[in-house]
């Protein structure tokens, strides 16, 4: 049975059997030997090769620096992610990796022994530190050709580092978006490192034209929910609009950010072309002006066009609904004693009744907000969906002696983000209750953006 060509057996190009050294590039004067790169283009090529030179030598001096045995490695590795040792697992993680590197340039691969110890440990199977850390330092800046390359080599993961490196010019990302766009993971990192939200759209646009194949793709949607959210912080509400219409975003796009939405002319216009009932449900809890829920409920939800007829009828009820929540009373509740720190609140609207209900408490006596619910619940005797609720932080700092300021801010991990415009039209009410339950007249009240 003919053996399998090992290149680790070998210490030179010179050792090297003739019929393989053409599959290899010599290094360091014949000293050592680099796998040939498959790259087509000769100049990259050459640059990768350059590169893999610098770092071939740079891991041989530290290996044998260090006299890194790779068995003793091995066993160390895991006996510190057995003690749960992670200062000395992470570091003898990196020497493997090293070592793993060294193998891998040289035309090699990863020990059988080592991929089943990463796996079992959950390790990511990726270059060194060090590795990394020399390729991006040998890569010229204007070397966008081999910044794409490293970006599409799934073994490195110091991506953000590798793009800081290119850059932020626009001339730049387009010259390594062309260079890196048959791979979305990567278009992903150049989209988001982008810095110019028109030369996003523009990428956005570009991608689509590969067709119905993205519409499932991961890396795609969150291309889509990242320019989404991009459009809604700069506030350019008609190209979003145009970008549904257009098929490049959708509705689901910009879920993530209903919450930062403060036009209801743009919620509403979401709202009219959502295909999804779940999803329509989730935004009318920011929508903070009676007149949009008003236009849904006069035709009985016939404006709701993306849904089934059966179903806008439906969302219409639920639209009444939210309307009489915003133009009631605000039912507040407080569930245990708020303190200098640690609290939190809900917002819902229960099955029994249209109002809206504000509860709070601390973290000692209601540590999740779905106990702030039960108690609630409990107290007033009603039940909360959990597709109404939401929540978030109270935060209480002393500025002066007798002055108080009260922040809500953040979001439930449970329930998600709540609505401050919503809130925010109920400030008074909510100050009044503070000022009893926290026996201070003199209290200021922020509502934050829930994040």
């Amino acid at each position: 049975m003919k053996n399998e060509f090992n290149p680790m057996k070998y210490k030179s190009y010179e050792s090297l059997p003739d019929e393989r050294k053409v599959d290899f590039d010599a290094v360091e004067g014949g000293k050592d030997f680099v796998l040939k790169s498959v790259e087509k283009n000769p100049e990259t090529a050459h640059k990768l090769a350059m590169i893999y030179d610098q770092t071939i030598n740079a891991l041989r001096q530290e290996i044998e620096a260090n006299d890194l045995s790779y068995d003793a490695l091995l066993e160390r590795y895991s006996a510190a992610a057995e003690e749960c040792n992670y200062k000395e697992k992470r570091q003898t993680a990196e020497f493997l990796k090293q070592i793993s590197d060294y193998q891998i340039l040289r035309g090699g691969d990863y020990d059988e022994r080592l991929k089943e110890e990463f796996k079992k440990r959950y390790e990511f199977l990726a270059y060194s530190e060090k590795t990394q850390d020399i390729f991006i330092a040998d890569m010229g800046e204007s070397d966008l050709d081999v910044a794409a390359k490293l970006l599409k080599d799934e073994k490195f993961s110091n991506k953000k580092d590798l793009l800081d490196k290119a850059g932020i010019d626009s001339n730049a990302l387009k010259q390594l978006y062309e260079l890196a766009k048959d791979d979305l993971s990567v278009v992903k990192l150049i989209v988001e490192h982008c810095e110019d939200a028109d030369m996003k759209v523009e990428m956005l646009k570009d991608i689509a034209k590969t067709g119905d194949k993205l519409r499932e793709n991961y890396y795609f949607e969150s291309i889509q929910r990242h320019i989404g959210e991009v459009l809604v912080r700069e506030n350019k509400h008609d190209l979003i609009i145009q970008l549904i219409d257009d098929g490049y975003l959708e509705t689901s796009s910009l879920k993530n950010s209903f919450h930062e939405i403060n036009s209801d002319q743009l919620l509403y216009d979401i709202a009219v072309r959502s295909k999804n009932k779940e999803e329509l449900a989730y935004l009318f809890k920011f929508i903070a002006n009676e007149d949009v829920f008003s236009r849904i409920i006069g035709n009985n939800g016939q404006s709701l066009a993306g849904l089934p007829d059966q179903e806008r009828a439906k969302m219409a009820v639920l639209a009444k609904k939210f309307l009489n929540a915003l133009t009631q009373d605000l039912e507040i509740h407080q569930a245990s004693d708020l303190g200098e720190e640690g609290n939190k609140f809900v917002v819902g609207i229960p099955s029994e009744s249209d109002k809206l209900f504000l509860a709070w408490g601390n973290i000692d006596a209601h540590e999740y907000h779905k106990h702030i619910f039960q108690d609630a619940e409990q107290y007033f005797g009603l039940d909360f969906p959990k597709d109404l609720r939401s929540g978030g932080w109270v935060e209480i700092q002393r500025k002066e002696p007798d002055r108080l300021y009260v922040k809500f801010s953040r979001s439930s991990g449970d329930f998600g983000n709540y609505s401050h415009r919503v809130l925010g039209r109920f400030k008074e009410n909510i100050l009044k209750s503070l000022r009893e339950k926290l026996n201070n007249n003199n209290i200021e009240l922020e509502i934050e953006v829930s994040s």
